[in-house]
């Protein structure tokens, strides 16, 4: 084996987590084998045999990407010389064209697609450097897109087309937005949004797409709607959440409440957002005392703090016309603010039968490094230890992750705790006897500080800007 083939093989050996593992091998793509993927395969086969299911799955996604950006690496470095030699190159390895590949095909435009957002936030009419930097945006998602619909046409399998078609309709319609952001003609516009609607519907009805993309189409055909068509929105919102709800995808059925809740708002429909935000809530709570692992229980406390926010403020909304809502308001910001402290304080108890001794390697690896880099903040000065502060972050994560994949071995586990929410009246209760509590929340804008006293809620809260936030 070549001296960098066992380099690189002994590095995918020695990642502290199988996304680290993914980095490297995209950032080595150009010296990627199949002779590697064949190994990586067969290193998937071996941690199976050995009762390390975490592991065979990990050397089984690097296998796949490996073998994917070789394909990929052949098909872009062929020069053909007219369509029909191109077509005949795509069909030469219609072989390759698999889930996996598919699924690489779909990250890279997704990537692309990001970019485009992104300068989509921050471009302006007349502005000739962010013009040059969209145009490039757009070119590249767009070379990207279209090399996606290409080779899904040429499998002729349903699935993969609407993983393209929903690709490729999403680069329009952020295209539309980026051309209306550069002042370009309204005419072309609506040219630009009916083809992506074409796109976006093709893949919402194709019932032998996963029910995931569907409904990511569906909220995609909401924004094409817009809000000339607030009926076309509701109708498309409703349809993606209902989809979310089959698929049982809490995350984009999460996305899919805060897009109807958005709409709710436009429309002054406080109630519809106030339940859209308190499912979003409700389900998470359910899902966070089903976590076995601290880092899946933050990760999801993370994920719905939005949900609380946007609630408190539909509160204080809802508040003006009936000041029950004042009380709400505290009841699910004390709710949002104390789910990660709660949940950090239970112990988990459990039974193993086996733990890969990979994973404890792995987990003592990344220890030791936490370590290392510890001692160094302690060494060095501050310009130096911020220069190690994205590779920590980096290791925190990646213990949370394997530590989940340890629990994830335990036959039996259980919780020493479990508390429920404060209700106001309860809360009250508290108030020592000529005495307060005051209680923050800290929303993307301002502070908000809750006065609660014997006699009640002094209402409404006291709101500090956000450059007062502490």
């Amino acid at each position: 084996m070549a001296t960098k083939e066992t380099s690189l093989l002994s590095k995918l050996g020695d990642a502290v987590s199988q996304e680290e593992g993914e980095r490297l091998l995209w950032e080595t793509s150009d010296e990627l084998t199949e002779d590697i993927a064949a190994i990586l395969k067969h290193q998937a086969d071996e941690s199976l045999a050995a009762n390390d299911r975490v592991g065979s799955e990990e050397y089984q996604t690097w296998a796949d990407l490996a073998r994917s950006l070789v394909t990929l690496r052949q098909i872009r470095s062929t020069n053909p010389s007219s369509p029909e030699q191109a077509r005949q190159i795509l069909e030469s390895y219609r072989d390759q064209y698999d889930d996996a590949f598919i699924k690489l095909l779909v990250q890279v435009g997704s990537q692309r697609l990001e970019k485009m957002s992104h300068v989509l936030g921050r471009i302006k009419a007349g502005d000739s450097e962010a013009d040059t930097t969209a145009q490039e945006a757009i070119e590249e998602a767009q070379f990207e897109a279209r090399f996606l619909l290409v080779i899904a046409d040429t499998t002729q399998n349903p699935a993969y087309q609407a993983q393209a078609q929903m690709v490729y309709g999403t680069f329009l319609l952020i295209f539309a937005r980026l051309e209306e952001a550069r002042g370009q003609d309204v005419k072309n516009l609506e040219a630009i949004l009916e083809q992506a609607r074409v796109e976006l519907t093709a893949c919402a009805e194709n019932e032998l797409a996963s029910l995931e993309i569907r409904a990511k189409a569906e909220g995609n055909l909401a924004a094409v709607a817009g809000e000339a068509r607030l009926d076309l929105v509701e109708q498309h919102q409703t349809k993606a959440q209902q989809l979310a709800e089959q698929a049982g995808d809490l995350g984009i059925l999460r996305t899919t409440r805060r897009d109807r809740a958005f709409w709710a708002k436009k429309r002054h429909d406080w109630d519809t957002a106030f339940k859209l935000y308190q499912q979003n809530i409700e389900d998470t709570e359910h899902a966070l005392w089903k976590e076995s692992s601290h880092s899946g229980a933050l990760d999801l406390v993370l994920a719905t703090r939005q949900d609380y926010q946007a609630i408190v403020d539909i509160c204080l909304e809802l508040g003006k016309e009936n000041p029950a809502y004042y009380e709400r308001a505290l009841e699910f910001a004390d709710q949002g603010k104390a789910r990660a402290f709660l949940r950090s304080l239970v112990d988990i108890g459990a039974a193993y039968k086996f733990i890969p001794p990979r994973l404890i390697q792995r987990r003592d690896r990344i220890e030791t490094r936490l370590k290392e880099l510890g001692d160094l903040q302690k060494e060095y000065s501050t310009e130096i230890a911020e220069l190690h502060k994205s590779e920590m972050e980096a290791l925190i994560r990646a213990l949370g992750k394997t530590e989940a994949q340890i629990q994830s071995c335990a036959s039996t586990s259980a919780f020493n705790l479990r508390c429920v929410p404060l209700k106001f009246n309860e809360m009250q209760a508290l108030v020592p006897e000529e005495g307060a509590i005051l209680s923050y929340f800290s929303m993307e804008d301002r502070l908000l500080i809750f006065v609660l006293t014997q006699q009640g809620l002094v209402t409404p809260p006291i709101e500090v800007p956000s450059l007062l936030k502490i």
